[in-house]
């Protein structure tokens, strides 16, 4: 497996530097595969969609089909890809933000019973408890 960060696949998904965004295919084409998957981890997928959002002006739609793009892409070993795949689903389905979701996704997947949070929104949306 090769890691890849979180600049490399932004050149790769917005091709927003005609250098960068070249060499960025260029590795997604030929230096990853079935037998040599690149790794996204945890913490470049929530860069990325901090990225989206506050640099690029990506709304939550846009944002959702980027995450779903990258889901899609075969020869990419994505960290905790099912909890991603349903906080994706959660997201779309009551209009929560991505990140909420996930952290309640996460948070079921270990057995947890409830995700506290003193976020109003993220309690009604994202399912997660309100703590008083």
């Amino acid at each position: 497996m090769i890691g890849i960060d979180t600049n490399v696949l932004l050149r790769f998904l917005l091709k927003d530097d005609a250098r960068q965004s070249a060499r960025a295919l260029r590795f997604m084409r030929d230096e990853i595969s079935a037998a040599q998957p690149g790794y996204v981890s945890l913490v470049t997928l929530l860069e990325i969609v901090w990225a989206l959002d506050s640099l690029y002006g990506f709304n939550a739609e846009q944002q959702l089909a980027v995450l779903e793009d990258l889901l899609a892409v075969e020869t990419l070993e994505i960290a905790e890809r099912a909890a991603i795949t349903r906080a994706v689903t959660a997201s779309r389905d009551k209009r929560a933000d991505f990140q909420d979701c996930l952290v309640a996704v996460l948070g079921e997947s270990v057995g947890c019973s409830a995700t506290v949070t003193f976020d109003s929104r993220a309690a009604k949306r994202a399912g997660m408890t309100l703590l008083r």
